[in-house]
């Protein structure tokens, strides 16, 4: 969900604004970049007003926001989409990236057959309230090879995973009473879609967008940096970055490619991603 609108958005900025002057051949604001999505609204687990946000944000940088279009099928020279009412069309692109997610370790998978575990269709396991492996309460399992109901599979509830099963280990060697069940807490999710573009959603009650969003961020991602060096080096560079409206990102190429490709024929990304169990995609290509 996230990912795909991320990804998409700062390839439209890199294309249309920071790499626009590095070539003498090719012309990187000639990038087309399209957002396909099988659901009614990007980032879908955000508020409503939150998403349109994102949806503008994502338009301003030049991106086509084409959803409720799935893809169908891909192969080496590009996608297949279906709209919501059954008609398929074609998208070429040499270039495919999927961000629909991976499937899971397959440590899970084996742990599951020396155990009475299941795994899920992504081949996640499933532990126990207290994230043991059933039938096993001398191993614990967390992070993303594990499903549980309600938690997504990112860092934040792995974080929360580990200290968890940390706190399970030193009462169980201190001989202190069973650690309750593990509940995770959501404390919101972030997007980071442009420069100065984000969107928040907080505790579940706070919401941002745009700048204060972006900032918000930024503390939050400062506080987890480890020592103190770390976290102003990181804020010089960004305070660079804001004043010279310039970025390190580069391409090195190591041979010149003197083939021009034909006029119609387009390169350039797809991104997919589900939602909800359905596929959905997003695609940058360059003419």
């Amino acid at each position: 969900m996230t990912t795909g609108v991320e990804l998409a958005g700062q390839i439209a900025l890199l294309a249309h604004r920071v790499l626009r002057h590095e070539y003498r051949q090719a012309e990187p604001r000639q990038a087309r970049i399209v957002l396909l999505d099988a659901v009614p609204r990007v980032l879908g687990g955000f508020a409503p007003h939150l998403s349109e946000h994102a949806r503008s944000a994502l338009e301003d940088l030049g991106v086509d926001v084409t959803l409720e279009s799935e893809v169908v099928d891909i192969d080496g020279e590009g996608v297949s989409v279906k709209d919501t009412a059954g008609h398929t069309r074609r998208i070429e692109a040499r270039t495919v990236v999927w961000a629909a997610g991976v499937q899971a370790s397959p440590l899970g998978a084996d742990l599951a057959r020396q155990s009475a575990a299941e795994v899920d269709r992504a081949g996640r396991l499933q532990v126990e309230p207290d994230l043991t492996v059933p039938g096993r309460p001398d191993v614990f399992a967390i992070g993303d090879m594990i499903a549980i109901a309600g938690v997504p599979g990112t860092a934040q509830p792995a974080m929360q995973e580990g200290k968890y099963v940390a706190q399970v280990i030193r009462t169980r060697l201190t001989g202190e009473s069973p650690s309750p069940p593990f509940v995770y807490r959501d404390r919101g999710s972030i997007a980071i879609i442009g420069r100065n573009q984000a969107v928040a959603e907080l505790f579940g009650t706070v919401m941002l967008s745009g700048l204060p969003a972006l900032a918000t961020w930024g503390v939050i991602h400062i506080a987890y940096l480890v020592g103190w060096g770390s976290r102003i080096e990181t804020i010089a560079r960004w305070c660079w970055t804001l004043v010279a409206r310039n970025r390190r990102e580069r391409l090195i190429s190591m041979n010149a490619v003197h083939a021009v490709a034909p006029p119609h024929q387009e390169r350039g990304l797809v991104l997919e991603f589900p939602t909800n169990g359905t596929a959905a995609s997003s695609k940058e290509s360059a003419a």
